[in-house]
């Protein structure tokens, strides 16, 4: 009871306090406590529009719920300049290869770049390796080639929904020409790589949850902290 009582009277000398601070001072009880305000609290000071600290807080706290377009836009480009940093981490990890590229886009790469190059499969090398690391190697390589198997499974269902015929299993993509242009599938893997780095630029990613990382990642601003400096400096010069 001794408790329930002393968090009354806390409660009452909060409501007393900041009841006698709205009416002495409105503009410092905005500018303490009008971030916990809601829009509708807001318009009951309305009736002291034309004081100079009160407008000047109301104009803060709606001008911090509703952004310019001007701030809007630059939290866009904090966004896209936080989503090119991180580009850096994807290619150190394989992300654009064109291995990499196949494996998680296979219909697209098979659209865009054409079947995945002829390779002769081969044994695993292993001379020099002990007893783990070729089973480790084997075991990679056997990981390897299902993942191929499920990206060439992707693109002969793909083959066949546009043909309007089942597909067949353990065919994959179209036999590989032997006499095909290296340098234009090379222009054609780098065009790719172009287009998936700008999805992930404009937000089209198909991994949607990276983007709830990355957006928020102000670990990532340090990589064009000096860039972002130059612009505000640049601005302040245009506008002396």
């Amino acid at each position: 009871v001794a408790r329930t009582g002393g968090a009354d009277d806390a409660a009452g000398q909060r409501r007393s306090y900041l009841s006698g601070l709205l009416q002495r001072n409105p503009a410092v009880f905005l500018e303490r406590h009008g971030a916990l305000l809601e829009d509708a609290h807001l318009r009951v000071f309305d009736h002291l529009q034309g004081d100079y600290e009160v407008d000047f807080h109301l104009a803060r706290l709606k001008e911090s719920r509703s952004p310019t377009p001007a701030q809007t836009a630059a939290a866009r480009r904090v966004i896209r300049m936080r989503r090119l940093a991180h580009l850096d981490v994807l290619e150190s990890q394989g992300h654009f290869t064109e291995h990499g590229m196949r494996l998680r886009e296979p219909v697209l790469f098979h659209q865009h770049v054409g079947a995945a190059p002829w390779t002769r499969e081969g044994g695993i090398e292993t001379s020099g390796a002990d007893e783990t690391e070729r089973a480790h190697a084997v075991s990679l390589a056997l990981l390897a080639r299902e993942d191929d198997r499920d990206a060439d499974a992707a693109v002969a269902e793909y083959d066949a929904r546009r043909k309007g015929k089942r597909p067949i299993r353990g065919f994959g993509a179209d036999a590989p020409d032997p006499e095909a242009d290296t340098a234009s599938r090379a222009a054609r893997v780098a065009s790719f790589r172009r287009m998936l780095r700008e999805r992930f630029l404009d937000g089209g990613d198909p991994d949607t949850s990276a983007y709830a990382r990355v957006d928020v990642d102000a670990s990532l601003d340090e990589s064009f902290a000096a860039e972002t400096a130059r612009d505000a400096e640049d601005k302040y010069f245009e506008e002396e």
